[in-house]
């Protein structure tokens, strides 16, 4: 089926860290990040990703400007260990590979540009299959 990808995220990597060495990071991502001021963005799309080996599509909106997301995913993949390798995106839906993008499209075309401003990143693991909450850092240094 089709999943909704609650709540919508903007995604600064997908690394494949051990759950032990993420957890050893995030202190350094901490420390890197401090003083790193809100990022005003705009969202435009909707855009798609290239269907995965299942035939799913991944909708998402594309920030603009998109340096400073660009910057932060360079700070963590630094401190991280990890190829930064990702086209910076606020993921919205996961659609089965028989659904229909178009009407998802239209419904989120209906409410964009989105203008908003990126204070607070979440830093998840992935431990036993599970995504798992395990640090906010809140983006408070001066532009």
């Amino acid at each position: 089926g089709s999943t909704v990808l609650d709540p919508p995220h903007i995604s600064f990597g997908y690394p494949r860290l051990p759950p032990a060495a993420a957890r050893d990071a995030i202190a350094g991502v901490d420390a890197a990040l401090s003083g790193t001021p809100p990022l005003s963005l705009r969202f435009v799309g909707p855009r798609r990703f290239t269907p995965d080996a299942r035939g799913r599509v991944v909708l998402y909106l594309a920030p603009e400007p998109p340096e400073g997301v660009l910057a932060i995913g360079d700070v963590i993949s630094t401190v991280a260990g990890f190829s930064r390798a990702f086209t910076p995106h606020c993921s919205l839906v996961r659609l089965a590979a028989d659904a229909d993008p178009a009407p998802f499209e239209a419904v989120a075309a209906a409410s964009l540009p989105l203008q908003t401003t990126l204070d607070t990143i979440e830093l998840h693991i992935r431990d036993r299959g599970r995504w798992r909450h395990e640090h906010t850092i809140k983006l408070t240094g001066q532009p």
